[in-house]
């Protein structure tokens, strides 16, 4: 498990591209990961004080998961 040291004031997006540039070097141990497992895909946090929350990812951090054929689950909390 990797927890982004960027903060909470940084973007979704901001995220997912520290994700991938701290992963990418290692994108075929990855694969063979993947390649193994019986399901693997990203997920994403975030806490929100709606209780109706909206996110909005830009296609361009959505590289890593196109790379790796991932998939994507998001957890919203409410707080």
């Amino acid at each position: 498990m990797l927890s982004s040291p960027l903060g909470e004031t940084a973007s979704i997006d901001q995220h997912c591209q520290w994700l991938w540039e701290t992963i990418r070097p290692h994108k075929g141990y990855f694969e063979k990961l993947i390649a193994g497992a019986s399901s693997a895909d990203i997920c994403l946090g975030c806490l929100s004080e709606s209780i109706y929350p909206f996110l909005e990812v830009d296609a361009a951090s959505l590289t890593m998961m196109r790379e790796l054929k991932l998939g994507l689950t998001f957890n919203f909390t409410c707080v």
